[in-house]
């Protein structure tokens, strides 16, 4: 892993087997391992995000730079270790949160699978979205993201919740539009979620909510597993209507790879959807009316 720190990059290829032995005569002899962790799991997989973690001595979080924003990380938590790219990343969806937004108009921006908050709270700092809505299933993230959104003077504008994504988008909608109303600006407000899965891709239950929350006018997706993940959850969002799925389909406007990981075949996809394309239900009966008309 390459850590990017105010005093450099440092690399970290210790490992069970070397033993860090592998390091000498690389430039890294000189640096100190920082804290120590250790975690006790008997299971047959990955433990759970918010598995205790012992600390053994050091420092309990990370701290990076990314986005002119600054973030503390704990132990676990996803954080994008490739900074240079990562850079290249975020402008990428931080201009097509803003794309479409209409001069006075207030963005709402839901971070969906937010982490420790990362992609919010940059879209905030960059003035992308007036107010971010940040929700994942790992408490230790939440509590993470809630600590960086002070630490870069934007508390105010962004709330972080763990919890079910589906649950928090409904309630927060709700909130936004009854706000808007009670204002006087039922039209001054848009929607835009961020969803940032990880290579499995999105539960099924949050993307009929994107689907279903017709105040969702945008989706911005950013996947690790572009070829099967995320044509997977596509056909969800673009997909023909079902009792299950009702909103308006989305289409696919543009998709942008981002090299997250030189040397191999994988990548990084920012795919972007808008509302309002025809599903297939409706394109199937519109090319039967044709034909019936041609008889």
């Amino acid at each position: 892993k390459i850590w990017t720190t105010d005093d450099g990059a440092r690399v970290d290829e210790i490992n069970g087997r070397g033993g860090g032995r592998n390091l000498k005569g690389r430039g890294v002899e000189k640096f100190e391992i920082t804290s120590c962790m250790t975690q006790e799991f008997d299971g047959v997989s990955n433990p759970p995000p918010d598995h205790p973690v012992e600390k053994l001595f050091g420092d309990e979080q990370l701290e990076y730079e990314l986005g002119g924003c600054r973030f503390k990380v704990s132990h676990g938590a996803f954080f994008q270790v490739n900074s240079g790219c990562a850079e290249v990343l975020y402008k990428k969806i931080v201009d097509e949160v803003k794309e479409g937004t209409k001069e006075g108009q207030r963005t709402v921006m839901f971070d969906v699978c937010c982490g420790t908050g990362s992609i919010g709270i940059v879209a905030a700092k960059m003035g992308a979205a007036s107010k971010v809505v940040g929700c994942d299933i790992s408490r230790p993230a939440i509590r993470d993201a809630n600590v960086n959104k002070d630490l870069n003077g934007i508390g105010e504008r962004c709330v972080f919740e763990a919890g079910r994504a589906e649950h928090i988008m409904a309630r927060q909608v709700k909130a936004s539009l009854d706000a808007a109303s009670a204002a006087g600006d039922d039209e001054g407000t848009r929607f835009v979620a961020v969803v940032d899965p990880a290579r499995e891709g999105c539960h099924g239950d949050v993307l009929k909510s994107l689907r279903n929350t017709r105040a969702i006018e945008r989706v911005v997706y950013v996947s690790c597993n572009p070829t099967v993940s995320l044509p997977r959850d596509a056909k969800v969002l673009c997909g023909p209507k079902s009792k299950r799925v009702y909103g308006e389909p989305f289409v696919v406007k543009k998709a942008q790879p981002v090299d997250m990981f030189p040397m191999t075949k994988h990548t990084e996809v920012v795919m972007v959807f808008e509302r309002g394309g025809e599903g297939e239900e409706e394109k199937v009966e519109e090319k039967k009316g044709r034909k019936s008309g041609n008889r």
